[in-house]
């Protein structure tokens, strides 16, 4: 029989996220990225040197895969609420008991005449009873509430989607630093630490 798994046994393992696998395209389009960046910082170097450069550039594509994939698991992808969040829910909540309550409220009138009992009071407003309008109000209210709240979703959403596409490009510009730019740099400081030295050399 297997043990059985714990959250923390889960938390342990170094796992992917959901995203799928790069595509052949993909990984081209990174490649020829890498290449042209190798070409650019290596141009004017002897040939060795940027040869070295060009491989500094290029790391292993799984490599550069699972360092992308952790980035994007470590990137948060958590909002604040907005404010309007909890008061627009507290309002459905009224609107929700409203209606059934407006419904019930009516079937009891129209019983008690039907039976012939003693009125039941109502609190009219206008022309309109109490028991219609918090049946009438509050489909309607909830509605339109429902409109206007799908259209704040929206634009917070959108809101939402600049701030996590921000955050995203902010880790894999990360991940490009380290396992790209920092090496290229490092060969060319390598290389210009070598010239210095033979300048010395030479008097």
């Amino acid at each position: 029989m297997l043990p059985d798994i714990t959250e923390h046994d889960v938390r342990a393992v170094p796992g992917r996220s959901s995203i799928p696998p790069p595509a052949p395209a993909a990984r081209a389009a990174v490649d020829l990225a890498s290449r042209r960046i190798g070409t650019a910082a290596g141009e004017g170097l002897p040939i060795r040197w940027a040869d070295a450069v060009a491989d500094a550039a290029r790391p292993p594509s799984n490599d550069l895969a699972d360092d992308l994939d952790r980035a994007v698991m470590r990137t948060s992808l958590r909002g604040r609420k907005p404010m309007w969040w909890a008061l627009f829910g507290l309002l459905q909540i009224l609107l929700a008991v409203a209606a059934p309550v407006g419904l019930v409220w009516l079937v009891v009138i129209a019983l008690a005449g039907w039976l012939q009992l003693p009125a039941i009071p109502t609190f009219d407003v206008g022309p309109f009873a109490t028991p219609f309008l918090l049946l009438v109000g509050g489909l309607l209210a909830g509605l339109l509430l429902a409109a206007v709240a799908r259209w704040l979703a929206g634009i917070g959403a959108r809101k939402r989607g600049k701030m996590v596409d921000k955050r995203l490009r902010l880790a894999i510009g990360a991940v490009a630093d380290e396992r790209v730019v920092e090496p290229v740099e490092q060969v060319l400081t390598d290389h210009a630490g070598a010239r210095a030295g033979i300048r010395r050399a030479l008097g």
